[in-house]
């Protein structure tokens, strides 16, 4: 069978060679996919002029804004310093999750300890977002937190639970056998399902072999299903008192088994602060220079707004304050204006300086940080026109005509198979009613 069907795929793939085949459709659909690049750069030049391009406009040029790629470059540090905060919000984080465990304890003397020790956590998170404060220290809090829970010696009481536990156990079926009389076969059953697990909890506990695990039921439920059955019975009643005494034994149990979970995470806790708090001041001086390089950042963010907007970026001798200042007002919901413009140039010393040698394609901000060495920061923001990119996908220059530039236009090209395909696009049919 292959020998007879091999011939014909043979024949096709040279085929398809020959008249371009594959790599015409190939060809093909790229040229289109690049006209629909175009095309939606139409469309969001409309969004923002409310009109399409004029017919005889250079379309490389007016579409710039939509059709670039942006490079930033930030200083060369960084990098570093966003590491440094990150890494230290991080060990902030587990030495909080550490300790999380203790509010749970209701205990007044670790309840007041637990609260200063939050208290300074949120001083530490100021600190990391750049604020200039002065945290206490907590390790001697910590260590103070780790021996009162010690003193509850949850290891001790949870192993004193053990001959507890097996007395509770033998009390559930103490309680079920003796209500095993004058019950429904419904009764019965959930009766021997509650003994049957108990019984088996309790050979554990003992410590006596078993040979085969049975199938264990959930207490609850079963419970549940009796009360269904007749809340008012004996049966009920008793298995019920029983099962509280038992679960109240387990309860303490789990608690004693948190305590010992606890006392490991606050030793834990201890060491992260102790790293943690050797680098305090260098975290602070990386918190600044990170928080001036994001307002950077958000300032290069409004001039490649500007550029969308305006087709440039702002002169040389522009006033660069007077651009930029209208991206940090914000408007609420409910029509407060809020200006962040001073809040945000108090992370530098100054206002930036604006330099650029080519307003359609390049800027550079520089500043310094407001620390005691006035760390230089910048941000380079460079423009790459992906026209020609896209254009090469073409086997003819791109044709567009628009008869009226409120309305609509017509893109078309040919794509470079080896029928050069004839290529077009129009503005998206939007469907009455749609």
């Amino acid at each position: 069978m292959l020998k007879k069907v091999l011939p014909f795929v043979l024949v096709f793939v040279m085929g398809c060679e020959q008249g371009g085949g594959f790599r015409d459709i190939a060809l093909v659909r790229q040229a289109k996919r690049e006209i629909r690049r175009i095309r939606n750069a139409i469309e969001e030049y409309k969004l923002d002029h409310s009109y399409y391009p004029s017919e005889n406009s250079d379309l490389k040029v007016m579409l710039s804004p939509y059709l670039c790629k942006f490079i930033y470059s930030e200083g060369k540090d960084v990098a570093e310093y966003t590491s440094v905060v990150l890494s230290s919000r991080s060990n902030l984080d587990q030495l909080f999750s550490g300790l999380s465990g203790c509010a749970r304890i209701k205990d007044p003397e670790i309840e007041a300890i637990y609260n200063k020790i939050q208290s300074a956590f949120k001083l530490y998170e100021q600190l990391l977002a750049g604020e200039n404060v002065k945290p206490p220290s907590i390790s001697q809090d910590i260590s103070k937190i780790q021996e009162l829970v010690s003193k509850i010696k949850p290891n001790e009481r949870k192993n004193s639970l053990g001959d507890s536990l097996i007395k509770a156990t033998s009390l559930v079926m103490s309680a079920v056998d003796k209500s095993i009389q004058g019950i429904s076969k419904e009764e019965d059953m959930h009766l021997k399902n509650i003994r049957s697990t108990f019984e088996y909890y309790n050979s554990e506990l003992s410590g006596k072999k078993i040979s085969e695990k049975p199938e264990l039921f959930d207490p609850v439920n079963e419970l549940k299903a009796l009360k269904e059955i007749n809340p008012d019975s004996n049966a009920f009643q008793s298995v019920k008192d029983a099962l509280a005494y038992y679960n109240g034994i387990k309860g303490l149990e789990s608690y004693y088994e948190f305590l010992i979970t606890l006392v490991k995470d606050i030793e834990r806790s201890k060491k992260i602060f102790a790293m943690f708090e050797t680098k305090v001041s260098g975290d602070l001086k990386a918190a600044k220079i990170v928080q001036a390089q994001a307002v950077l950042r958000r300032m290069a963010d409004a001039l490649r707004d500007y550029k969308r907007k305006e087709g440039t970026f702002p002169s040389q001798d522009v006033n660069i304050e007077s651009v930029l200042h209208p991206y940090f007002v914000e408007t609420t919901v409910s029509g407060e204006r809020i200006d962040r413009w001073e809040s945000s140039i108090a992370w530098l010393t100054a206002i930036p300086t604006y330099k650029t040698t080519d307003s359609s394609s390049e800027f550079v901000l520089l500043a310094q940080v407001n620390n005691e060495t006035k760390t230089p920061v910048s941000i380079k923001l460079i423009v790459q026109n992906e026209w020609d990119n896209i254009v090469s996908a073409f086997a003819v220059p791109l044709t567009y005509t628009t008869p009226d530039s409120s309305q609509t236009y017509f893109i078309k090209t040919r794509a470079k198979d080896t029928g050069n395909s004839f290529i077009t696009d129009r503005p998206p049919v939007v469907k009455k009613g749609a």
